[in-house]
């Protein structure tokens, strides 16, 4: 509805006033707001509680958090306050407790707003706002080293609360440890209601999953562990070992399972039949993952789908929409990953000394990138680089091969558009471009802009309207490379530039596929 609309579009205006000042205010603690992908949940959606979408790049909200008969902008915009900290610091408990600064500038009517919206609110982890709301008269007494610094001493000693900038006595701390506790309880509690809404008494998931696969024969494998196959469409299964795995199943689990084999399937026959050449295509090697939504099984090569991987988690719960998705994209990547492994995606002859060229100047912008980065940046980054450089000697060839390392990947996903659906390209773009602040070191800043320059390559299989926008709005890139000194903008765009010329150079050889037969099929 309208209503809906506007109240998102309030909250959203509102996270990102409060959000932009506390980060002018306390840089440290505070990262500016920023652009995301949202995940909206209706009410029959099985997304599990806490998950998100695209892994470190989508915030979950559900449909009630913008219903103005049951929420308030208050509460909205916390939970994008709450969705970013939970995006940051991959933890449940630690985005409350580092949010919990801003309520010392909240005036007493937006509190108030904001514990009548926690308990009218229908979201499933709802209990977790309220461990938060009916604390909020201690949170208040808290100070804050920069926004609420102490002003008198009554003689009780303060200490700050790591890695907030928090001030709190230890009667404080005692309370703060007690909200905690509640609100892991409200988690768990959260949780185990979502598995109990998929747990069937009667049961009879496992039969209807079992006669499926008997009576389909899908081209997959249904493993617990890789080493743990439980049923294929020929060789060796242990039948036993299935029925102890997923014997419990409830049958929308087992029909969410049925969906998601059907997929393999599908994209397993679409691939196989595009194939010219299929007795040309590599058997699955010993480097190959071998987890994850779906993988190549080694010793099979088929598809492998688990029930146990944590990734997928099947037996939790029926499969989300972008989950299923993922699915699709991962399963043909990894089968195109065998047709590069063939060498069916490649650098044209007549173009291989553009790309030695090409590959050349990408070495030497690192180096110059290095030669220019301020002195405190290479006190931290250098003994890094050292080690990053150790076989080649030099670090501009070192950061150039580290890119390059992931150029494989390029090249699967560059044929996997010939079968994916925009949707599903979309899904995987959304799941691979995120920001990478906290998943390197500081120390490992090149290595970050390395992989940054690499992985900015797959926006052009995006519908995104502006991709270099969404990169910089989603990342905090600029922040983190320009902004600080590390590299200026220019080389930055040169950097940017130089990888796509590189990707560019790769080639699909349309030889050795018939995608027509694949879209017939």
């Amino acid at each position: 509805s309208t209503d809906w609309i506007d109240l998102f579009g309030a909250a959203f205006a509102l996270y990102w006033r409060r959000a932009e000042a506390l980060a002018k205010r306390s840089p440290q603690f505070w990262l500016p707001p920023r652009v995301q992908n949202v995940c909206v949940v209706g009410p029959d959606e099985p997304a599990r509680p806490f998950s998100q979408a695209f892994y470190r790049a989508s915030w979950t909200m559900y449909e009630s958090d913008f219903d103005p008969d049951t929420s308030d902008v208050e509460f909205a915009a916390y939970l994008f306050m709450h969705q970013e900290r939970m995006a940051q610091t991959q933890q449940i408990l630690a985005a409350f407790v580092q949010n919990l600064p801003q309520w010392l500038e909240r005036s007493d009517d937006e509190v108030e707003r904001f514990r009548r919206a926690v308990a009218a609110s229908a979201r499933p982890d709802a209990g977790t706002f309220a461990a938060l709301a009916d604390s909020m008269a201690m949170i208040r007494t808290l100070h804050d080293a920069v926004l609420k610094p102490p002003v008198l001493t009554t003689g009780e000693q303060l200490m700050q609360v790591p890695p907030t900038s928090l001030i709190a006595s230890q009667g404080q701390i005692a309370l703060l440890q007690a909200m905690g506790a509640k609100i892991g309880k409200a988690a768990e509690t959260t949780i185990a209601a979502f598995g109990r809404r998929y747990v069937s008494a009667v049961g009879g998931g496992f039969d209807l999953l079992r006669r499926w696969l008997d009576d389909t024969q899908p081209n997959v494998l249904v493993t617990a562990k890789p080493d743990e196959i439980l049923w294929a469409p020929v060789g060796d299964a242990d039948s036993d070992m299935f029925r102890e795995v997923a014997g419990s199943s409830s049958r929308p689990i087992a029909e969410s399972m049925i969906a998601d084999l059907k997929v393999i399937d599908d994209c397993t026959g679409r691939f196989l039949a595009s194939l010219r050449r299929r007795e040309d295509l590599p058997a699955a090697h010993d480097e190959m993952e071998q987890q994850g939504l779906s993988y190549i099984h080694v010793g099979r090569n088929l598809v492998a789908y688990s029930l146990t991987d944590p990734i997928g988690n099947r037996l939790a719960g029926p499969t989300p929409t972008y989950d299923r998705l993922m699915l699709t994209a991962r399963t043909i990547h990894e089968w195109c990953h065998q047709a590069v492994d063939a060498g069916w995606v490649c650098v044209p002859d007549g173009r291989s000394d553009e790309f030695a060229s090409l590959n050349s100047e990408l070495a030497q912008l690192f180096e110059t990138i290095v030669s220019e980065a301020p002195a405190q940046i290479m006190a931290i980054a250098r003994p890094d680089l050292g080690e990053l450089s150790r076989a080649s000697g030099a670090v501009g060839r070192a950061l150039a091969d580290y890119a390059q390392s992931r150029m494989p990947d390029f090249q699967a996903n560059l044929l996997a558009q010939r079968y994916l659906r925009q949707s599903e390209s979309e899904a995987y773009v959304r799941n691979n471009v995120y920001c990478l602040i906290g998943v390197y070191p500081p120390a490992q800043v090149f290595r970050q802009l390395a992989r940054y320059a690499y992985e900015y390559q797959y926006l052009r299989f995006s519908s995104v309207e502006n991709s270099d926008r969404y990169f910089r709005s989603t990342t905090w890139f600029d922040r983190q490379y320009v902004a600080s000194g590390v590299v200026s903008a220019a080389r930055v765009e040169r950097l940017f530039a130089l990888m796509a010329h590189i990707c560019d150079v790769y080639a699909i050889d349309d030889s050795a596929f018939s995608f027509q037969a694949a879209s017939q099929r």
